[in-house]
């Protein structure tokens, strides 16, 4: 039995080693890919969160673009609505490549509602059908219940906003504040679209492999501080190329004393404690619209690094501005 244990024990040895070579390879290999550091930039915090957020599209063949879409109005909203636009509106105002190869309407709504589920976040969000990038947001009856829309910073779709509020106006309706994000780039600094998928074109170039720390002592260590500790952020010296701020506190603590950040990790929790609520934000334009980072979502389970974190954390290192 014993021997049964050992050769069992060596196995799993084994596997490990062989998983932390292929992620260090990996790593060197994205350590090779990545050309140019994101620009840490100042970001504020609002703890007021908006009411209830509109926010719409294709969502063919959800890819991190589309995600970024989804979690940033979730960050930024207590509850969201999210049209889908049907089978005869993507006819009427598709301006896609491959336009007929577009999923099908149920199919696109399916998946979507797998993703919600998949993040834990169905509750919050109301699906709904749309014809056109309108109606809803100025004629529907929830328009009067909505109070902001988030788009990304793509012309057209920042116009739309803009031109939604227009008609609001027309009609009476409060103006909806506009928040907008910077397009989420690939590896190769091209903006994730679904017309690429359609093409056949593949995102991604790297996968890194999921890694579970193997005990609580390694967990411990990892926790343990590292490096020369300071009392305050205003000790930092200058920033480097790059910063990342991983932690709630640390992220909040940063933005609080005007210090630089290129990429955040957080999950509004504090030693799995949930937090008051609060998003952060670039800037606020002449025309009152509000900047914001993108937010990308993260699957990780306590003691592990997911395939979906790595993903991310890859993700994150390709873009021109901080996330």
């Amino acid at each position: 039995m014993e021997e049964i244990h050992e050769r069992r024990d060596k196995s799993l040895l084994k596997r490990r080693i062989d998983q932390v070579d292929d992620l260090l390879n990996k790593l060197a290999l994205v350590h090779k890919k990545v050309r140019r550091s994101i620009k840490p930039m100042t970001f504020k915090i609002s703890t007021k969160l908006f009411r209830e957020c509109v926010i719409g599209g294709t969502f063919d063949r959800l890819h991190p673009g589309h995600e970024a879409l989804i979690c940033t109005a979730l960050n930024v909203a207590e509850k969201i609505h999210i049209g889908i636009m049907n089978d005869q509106g993507v006819k009427r105002w598709g301006r896609k490549k491959n336009i007929d190869k577009i999923q099908d309407f149920m199919t696109r709504v399916v998946n979507l509602e797998v993703f919600l589920a998949k993040y834990g976040e169905r509750s919050r969000v109301r699906v709904v059908e749309i014809s056109d990038p309108f109606s809803y947001a100025v004629r529907s009856n929830q328009a009067t219940n909505l109070d902001s829309i988030v788009v990304s910073e793509e012309q057209i779709v920042l116009e739309r906003a803009r031109q939604i509020n227009k008609m609001r106006e027309e009609k009476g309706l409060a103006k909806l504040k506009i928040l907008r994000y910077p397009l989420i780039l690939d590896d190769r600094g091209k903006v994730f679209s679904s017309s690429r998928l359609r093409s056949g074109e593949k995102l991604l170039n790297i996968h890194l492999p999921a890694f579970k720390l193997v005990s609580k002592e390694v967990i411990e260590e990892v926790r343990k501080p590292k490096g020369e500790m300071i009392s305050s952020p205003r000790e930092l010296p200058e920033p480097p190329n790059i910063v990342i701020a991983i932690g709630d506190i640390v992220v909040n603590n940063l933005i609080r004393d005007g210090y630089p950040i290129s990429i955040g990790i957080i999950d509004k929790r504090s030693r799995r404690v949930p937090l008051a609520n609060f998003y952060i934000y670039r800037e606020i334009t002449k025309e009152g619209e509000i900047i914001l980072p993108p937010y990308l979502p993260v699957l990780n389970p306590p003691g592990t690094i997911s395939r979906d974190a790595w993903d991310k954390i890859y993700i994150s290192l390709f873009q021109e501005y901080p996330v």
